[in-house]
């Protein structure tokens, strides 16, 4: 889709997402620094069978001669309890594989290989090893990229190299060791722009079925949306995937999300919303639901990391991001082609993020 001021976003057709297929040199571009913020994430989402929300993000930043690897966790649970970090890694190591996604920092391994990923992660508190089982094929939205100026110096890349898998495996955390089963997926963002144009705000929705019924017949719905810098146009990046199990429904860019039911906390003191409301429609599926948040679990004002002394000079070069993390229900239909309606009742993952 084209826009003004040269900005396109993912061009290319999203009619039938299983006949999409997808490389890895698309799924993980990872191409050498020229210039400006160069970041690339691989973001880990899920939901164990036992109420668990699991977050894993593996990411790499660079700007000029710094640079570093990073790791963000979270895990909550259903009595409330959670289990936070965010830091830095040891030097990556060098792993000889075909796949692209492939990395070994230390103790931690992310590598993929088929279709099956393996994940372990050794931290004071919390260690897994877990194996992530495909149910869809690797995928993109149109052909993956946000231009944002016609030199095409400034973009975006975004991929699903997993749109919803099985997880399994053991995990450490709150002083008790456990086999785990559930579902996830994860996806595989590259962004170059300057550092004073984030995208901004950034939604996302992740529900997961909590019906017990078997993984391949379980249902699920991916929602992100972002818009561009104002510098750029303010531009409409919107991501939607609804699936059950190993079937997609469908994918769109063309659904409506209204956050709304506003509110504040002490720290830090912007207002987020907590509930989504939703529309959409593809292939014959209609979709109508809101997302209700019944707890924000997680909030991070990036500022707050850096040593005060230092935050003025900082200031001049970097945006406030600021992220808050929700877990709750999506209440709704799901109409089939057919005419059958489907209530839903799916626990959800949320996020919003705003760079003040």
């Amino acid at each position: 889709m084209a826009l003004a001021n040269g900005v396109s976003v993912f061009d290319g057709t999203w009619a039938d997402p299983e006949k999409v297929a997808v490389s890895q040199e698309d799924l993980f571009p990872n191409p050498p620094y020229t210039h400006d913020w160069q970041s690339r994430s691989f973001f880990f989402s899920g939901r164990l069978d036992d109420g668990t929300f699991l977050v894993i993000n593996l990411f790499h930043w660079q700007l000029s001669s710094l640079h570093s690897w990073g790791l963000q966790v979270l895990v909550t649970d259903p009595s409330g309890r959670l289990f936070t970090h965010d830091g830095g890694l040891p030097p990556e190591e060098t792993i000889n594989q075909s796949d692209r996604f492939a990395y070994r920092f230390g103790e931690d391994v992310f590598m993929s290989s088929g279709n099956e990923q393996k994940v372990r992660i050794e931290l004071p508190g919390f260690s897994c090893d877990l194996r992530i089982r495909d149910l869809l094929h690797a995928w993109e939205p149109g052909d993956g990229w946000v231009y944002l100026n016609a030199a095409h110096t400034a973009y975006v890349h975004y991929a699903v190299p997993c749109p919803l898998a099985t997880v399994g495996g053991s995990i450490l955390v709150f002083g008790n060791m456990r086999s785990v089963e559930g579902m996830c997926t994860w996806d595989s963002n590259l962004s170059v722009q300057p550092l004073q144009r984030p995208n901004s705000p950034v939604y996302s929705l992740r529900a997961f079925d909590a019906s017990g019924a078997q993984p391949d017949s379980r249902l699920f719905i991916d929602m992100v949306e972002s818009f561009t810098n104002a510098g750029y146009g303010k531009a409409a990046v919107p991501v939607l995937i609804v699936a059950r199990g190993s079937t997609w429904l469908f994918a769109t860019r063309d659904f409506t999300m209204a956050p709304a039911d506003w509110t504040t906390v002490q720290n830090p003191p912007y207002p987020f919303p907590s509930s989504y409301r939703l529309s959409a429609a593809g292939r014959g599926w209609t979709l109508q639901g809101e997302f209700t948040s019944a707890r924000m679990y997680s909030a991070t004002d990036v500022f707050q990391k850096i040593p005060p002394i230092i935050r003025g000079f900082v200031s001049l070069f970097l945006k406030r991001p600021v992220l808050y993390r929700m877990v709750g229900d999506l209440q709704g239909t799901l109409q089939s082609p057919d005419g059958d309606e489907i209530p839903l009742s799916m626990p959800a993952h949320a996020e919003y993020v705003i760079v003040e």
